[in-house]
């Protein structure tokens, strides 16, 4: 292992020690955990268990937030996997660690972010997906991960999970229009709303496909309650 894959993994790891405290916020309750015997049985091992590994290296015990990254980094360090206890994959976190674990779950969320874009674009380069003008993307509403809240409802992107699966796929490089809107979801996975049809064209040349069971937001009159996205959507011409 080199000097600086091991700085990386340890680094972005929460070492977890005998006698540690584990609080389970759903069940409002402390725990002490001990993993001596994980050490002693399982060296050079990993286990994984709801987006979460614990691995044993050098006689210590770590547990980090599941990266595509990180497990190349034990893979390429002939780390072997194994089936042992694997805490904090249930929502419980370390008592005197919870900001770094904290800081770590969220750092491993933008990468989910990261590597799903990358796979989206690699799959737009495979199957002629092209790209459109830059001012006709800014010129577009891009739905936020978490959606939008409109009267009486919220609206959600067309592909809401980091997971480029069959679903994914069968969305990317689509389109949709009704009542003056057009919805797309582009080379990046995202999901962009605007207004016209002339956006169309360029769509279809670039390699998009009409798919009419889209749903179009914002096409009914819908008002947006955040004041900033609702700027946003005021401001595409």
């Amino acid at each position: 292992m080199t000097n600086d894959t091991l700085k990386y993994l340890i680094d972005n790891s929460v070492r977890v020690t005998s006698a540690m405290i584990a609080i389970s916020p759903q069940f409002f309750h402390e725990e002490v955990i001990n993993v001596s015997k994980i050490i002693a049985f399982y060296p050079g091992c990993y286990a994984i268990k709801n987006s979460t590994i614990a691995y044993v290296y050098g006689a210590r015990f770590y547990v980090t937030p599941y990266t595509r990254r990180i497990m190349q980094i034990l893979k390429e360090n002939n780390f072997s996997e194994a089936n042992f206890f694997v805490p904090f994959s249930n929502w419980e976190y370390p008592k005197y660690e919870e900001e770094k674990w904290d800081l770590l779950r969220k750092k491993a969320r933008k990468s989910y972010e990261e590597d799903f874009v990358n796979d989206c674009l690699a799959y737009c380069d495979e199957h002629n997906i092209g790209i459109i003008r830059e001012e006709n993307l800014q010129n577009s509403f891009k739905m936020p991960n978490d959606g939008v809240e409109v009267t009486g409802n919220r609206y959600y992107p067309v592909i809401k999970n980091f997971f480029l699966d069959s679903y994914s796929v069968k969305k990317i490089g689509t389109y949709s229009a009704r009542n003056g809107n057009v919805v797309y979801v582009y080379r990046n996975g995202y999901t962009y709303v605007t207004k016209g049809y002339s956006i169309i064209s360029e769509l279809r040349k670039a390699g998009f496909r009409e798919n009419r069971a889209l749903f179009v937001p914002f096409c009914n009159g819908e008002e947006i309650r955040d004041p900033s996205l609702k700027k946003k959507w005021d401001s595409i011409k």
